[in-house]
């Protein structure tokens, strides 16, 4: 069994099948066979793109996924460290700074 693609084959197969008709008849075709070999041939190349694509996309959102597990990390990790400051530096702060640390972790937990 071949591993060429099917489209490949079939339009291998219209090549030829087009071929012999030309040879036994000394004429040439409409062009339909040549036409259905020619999109056999550009659908399989498409495919084959498409397929590449979705490599591609899965990589990607692999990607996507870890550096996101990666920023949710590193946002908890602020929203800890901001609330140490809290509970530490609270009282020596001024109101201003007080508000403007409620609403840094008020930012950091939304999300």
């Amino acid at each position: 069994m071949s591993k060429q693609p099917e489209a490949l084959m079939l339009a291998d197969e219209l090549g030829r099948t087009s071929a012999r008709i030309q040879q036994y008849t000394n004429k040439g075709g409409d062009g339909l066979m040549e036409a259905a070999e020619a999109e056999l041939r550009r659908l399989h190349f498409v495919e084959e793109a498409y397929e590449r694509c979705k490599k591609v996309c899965a990589a990607t959102s692999e990607q996507w996924r870890i550096d996101s597990d990666r920023l949710q990390e590193i946002n908890d990790e602020l929203v800890k460290a901001l609330e140490a400051v809290r509970e530490t530096a609270w009282p020596y702060l001024y109101i201003e700074q007080q508000n403007q640390l409620d609403a840094a972790i008020a930012k950091a937990t939304k999300v």
